[in-house]
C-alpha cells in the first residue's frame, strides 16, 4: 500500500542473503579428509613423529582452509530494502555500500555453466556515476532480479509524486496574493509613497467605483452639481447644507425605474 503524497514511505524488510556456499565445497571435502586422516593416523605413527604433531597438523589445515573461508562467506551479506540495497563485507574491519531505488540503476545479470546448474547468477548494479556494484554467487538469481526491477519502478514513482505534491503545495507568488477590499484583481495598481516612507498600493479609479457611490462623488459626475442645486431649491438651504454635511456617506445604489419603460409602451 502506497502512503499518502508528502509522507514518507517506511522502510521495509524485502531479502537478506549470501552468496551461494557452493564455494566451501572443498573446504567440506578437506574437513571431511582431514577427520580420516587424523583417525587413521592417530597412535600409528612412525617412531620420529608424535600424536601432537600430527594433531597440530591437522588443526593448521582445517583453519587455513576450513575455518578462514567459512568465515570470508560469512563475512559477506546483502539487504535489500524498499529504499535501497546494502552490502556489507570484511572480517576485522567491517564495510558498508549503499545504492538508492529511487536514483535508478541498471542491472545486468550473468550465469555461467556452472551457475546455472546451481541456480545463481553474479548480478551487478550500475548508476552511471559511482563504481558498480557486484553481488557474486547470488542464489535465486530471478527472483531477486525481479525485487529489484520492481523496486526501481515503486520508489520512482513515489519520488515523482512527492515533488510534484511539493511543487503544488508550495507558497503563493506575489501575483497570488489577496487583494486589498474593495478592489478587483486585474485592476490598474502603482505604488505610491506614503508620508511615513514605506510603499503602499494606490489602485485605480476603477477599483470598486462600481461598488460605492457617495454624495462627493455625486457631484463630481457629471449632472451631480444641478441634481444638488435642485435639491436646494426644493427644500431650502438647510436641505444644501445637510447634503454638505452627509457628503462622503455611503448612499444606496439608484433603482432602475422600470415603470418608465411599461408608461412608454
Amino acid at each position: 500500500m502506497m502512503p499518502p503524497p508528502g509522507v514518507p514511505s517506511e522502510e521495509l524488510l524485502i531479502a537478506r542473503f549470501r552468496s551461494h556456499a557452493r564455494r566451501l565445497f572443498w573446504s567440506a571435502v578437506v574437513l571431511i579428509g582431514v577427520f580420516g586422516a587424523t583417525a587413521y593416523f592417530y597412535g600409528n605413527l612412525p617412531a620420529p613423529f608424535e600424536d601432537w604433531m600430527l594433531l597440530a597438523a591437522s588443526g593448521l589445515v582445517v583453519l587455513v582452509l576450513v575455518v578462514i573461508p567459512f568465515l570470508v562467506w560469512l563475512s559477506k551479506s546483502t539487504t535489500i530494502t524498499t529504499r535501497r540495497v546494502i552490502t556489507h563485507h570484511g572480517i576485522g574491519s567491517r564495510r558498508r555500500r549503499e545504492m538508492s531505488h529511487a536514483r535508478g540503476y541498471t542491472i545486468s545479470v550473468r550465469r555461467g555453466p556452472l551457475q546455472r546448474l546451481w541456480g545463481t547468477g553474479t548480478i551487478t548494479l550500475s548508476n552511471g556515476v559511482d563504481s558498480p556494484l557486484r553481488l557474486l554467487n547470488v542464489p535465486n538469481v530471478t527472483l531477486v532480479h525481479e525485487a529489484l526491477a520492481d523496486q526501481i519502478e515503486v520508489s520512482q514513482i513515489l519520488a515523482h509524486r512527492d515533488a510534484q505534491s511539493g511543487a503544488e503545495a508550495g507558497p503563493l507568488s506575489d501575483d497570488a496574493a489577496p487583494m486589498p477590499p474593495g478592489s478587483r484583481r486585474g485592476a490598474p495598481s502603482r505604488m505610491r509613497e506614503n508620508g511615513d516612507g514605506r510603499m503602499e498600493a494606490a489602485h485605480g479609479a476603477a477599483c470598486g467605483r462600481d461598488r460605492w457611490r457617495t454624495a462627493g462623488s455625486d457631484d463630481d459626475r457629471p449632472g451631480g452639481r444641478a441634481r444638488a442645486r435642485s435639491a436646494g431649491a426644493r427644500g431650502g438651504r438647510g436641505d444644501v447644507g445637510s447634503a454638505r454635511r452627509h457628503r462622503g456617506r455611503r448612499l444606496p445604489r439608484p433603482r432602475r425605474r422600470a415603470a418608465f419603460a411599461e408608461t412608454s409602451t
